[in-house]
């Protein structure tokens, strides 16, 4: 292994998913040198294990509870039968065709990708492990060697990765995670899920219109943990219409593996239980990534993710900290979000050359501090969810004085004449200011129509805009607006 000079940027990103390709390409548009340092595959846990392959094969289950419900629609066809390893391979496919673009994205921004491991030396110095002659194998290289890289500004955009159990079984072969069950060679007849957040919920809707008989088992009295309860209670029947069994309030205690049988044991409030499945899931959240060596950069963490400003500035003022890693938000749309946040804090940085605590004075307002509020949330589940705001739980809790409008998905023509009539919008409205705090879609298209009332929120709009807006007829988005003018209807009438 050989050591190099010390190369100098104007800013390195450490990682290459939304985050990181985002503020790599941004940056070098404006005309400053970046270097981009990813040790797997182009768009992180994102494309490569999390959204976007979930998407594609929730549209191969998609079209599997077509197919199940042509005959209502007067469409005579038949179910043969159904092949999981064609789903996964036009799942690698769409994966394999969005990494060429941002491979492309990265090219012609003019940003230096270097393939290898990172790990900072000092506040303003990294020494990357740089791979050749990638394998199959993780995406490992062989004959690497060093390579020092100096910077004026960093981004930490190295996501996240699978948290796992701290029981006994977890390493059998038969249980996963979310980096490599949906690589499976062929759907199995039955799956436990351990953990009913958004990860093993989406899984859990693949496999079921698979075929597969599906439970999910969750620690927290609801799955699902942070959307409204009202949302829940209505979906949890159908999930059981749908053959998911959802087990609450249980703790997974080991897995075992006798006689070619994999079986979860946990306890719930009935006493000892056994499941036995053919693979078990674990889908119980998501921790940092190691391996950077902060200390060196004297970057400090809390509660195990990287502690930030509001400007995702880390406690080193040449660095930030975008994305899963600051453990604020662990969405796609949040972490590219950030980019552009700690991408306008840098470009003003480097031309001014102002000192950092005057530079977040010329950013006052540039980032609210009421921001996460307004960063939807998306649960690709069978009707969708969606959310954005508070719930009605965190409203009473914080002790609001608000009103609540809502609109039933049976009700609206469009909804009907498609078959998707189950499902509710839910508004939450401020009693004195008018504005929507929180909202909450439960049906077909979810993850759409609550782009208007992020919209809303972000424009601090009151609910009468909404109102005064006119919608198309016959569409879903009418939802929206029905349930705007019950709200609105209430404010009214308390006045």
């Amino acid at each position: 292994m050989e050591n190099s000079k010390s190369t100098v940027y104007d800013l390195v990103v450490i990682g290459a998913g939304p985050g990181g390709y985002t503020a790599a390409a941004e940056a070098a548009r404006a005309g400053l040198s970046v270097a981009l340092i990813e040790k797997q595959q182009l768009g992180g846990t994102c494309l490569n294990r999390g959204c976007i392959p979930t998407k594609a094969l929730l549209k191969s289950a998609e079209v599997i509870r077509t197919v199940k419900q042509a005959a209502d629609f007067g469409v005579e066809v038949g179910l043969n039968s159904l092949n999981w390893s064609k789903a996964v391979a036009r799942k690698d496919g769409v994966v394999g065709q969005l990494a060429k673009g941002i491979e492309q994205l990265l090219k012609t921004s003019g940003v230096e990708l270097i393939y290898g491991e990172a790990s900072f030396v000092s506040e303003n110095e990294i020494t990357v492990s740089v791979f050749f002659a990638p394998t199959e194998d993780n995406f490992k290289f062989q004959n690497s060697n060093f390579k020092s890289i100096s910077f004026c500004h960093c981004i930490i955009a190295a996501g996240s990765r699978p948290q796992k159990l701290n029981i006994p079984g977890t390493e059998l072969p038969t249980v996963y995670t979310s980096d490599n069950v949906m690589n499976i060679e062929q759907c199995p007849a039955s799956i436990a899920i351990i953990g009913g957040g958004v990860i093993g919920m989406e899984l859990a809707t693949i496999f079921n219109e698979f075929g597969a008989n599906v439970t999910v088992i969750e620690y927290l009295p609801q799955i699902l943990n942070g959307v409204d309860s009202d949302i829940v209670k209505r979906l949890l029947p159908m999930l059981k219409k749908q053959g998911i069994t959802v087990v609450t309030g249980a703790k997974v205690e080991r897995i075992v593996n006798d006689n070619a049988v994999t079986q979860v044991e946990y306890i719930d409030k009935t006493g000892n239980k056994q499941l036995i499945a053919d693979i078990v899931l674990q889908a119980t959240g998501r921790i940092m990534v190691e391996g950077l060596n902060l200390i060196a950069a004297q970057i400090q963490t809390e509660r195990g993710w990287i502690s930030t400003d509001m400007y995702y500035q880390t406690s080193n003022p040449r660095v930030f900290a975008i994305g899963d890693i600051n453990g604020e938000c662990l969405l796609a749309h949040a972490a590219e979000h950030q980019a552009h946040c700690a991408v306008k804090s840098i470009l003003q940085n480097m031309q001014s050359r102002v000192q950092s605590s005057e530079l977040h004075q010329q950013n006052s307002g540039f980032r609210t501090q009421d921001s996460k509020l307004i960063i939807p949330s998306a649960i690709f589940i069978h009707p969708e969810v969606a959310y954005v705001g508070l719930t009605e739980e965190q409203c009473k809790q914080k002790h609001y004085d608000y009103v609540i409008g809502k609109a039933l998905f049976g009700a609206n023509g469009k909804a009907v004449a498609s078959a998707e009539p189950e499902g509710m919008a839910k508004i939450i409205v401020d009693r004195t200011n008018r504005q929507i705090i929180g909202a909450h879609i439960f049906g077909a298209q979810a993850a759409c129509l609550i782009a208007e009332l992020v919209l809303a929120m972000t424009m601090r709009l009151q609910i009468d805009r909404i109102v005064d807006s006119v919608h198309a007829h016959p569409t879903l988005p009418e939802v929206v607006v029905t349930a705007a003018r019950d709200a609105l209807t209430k404010l009214v009438g308390a006045d």
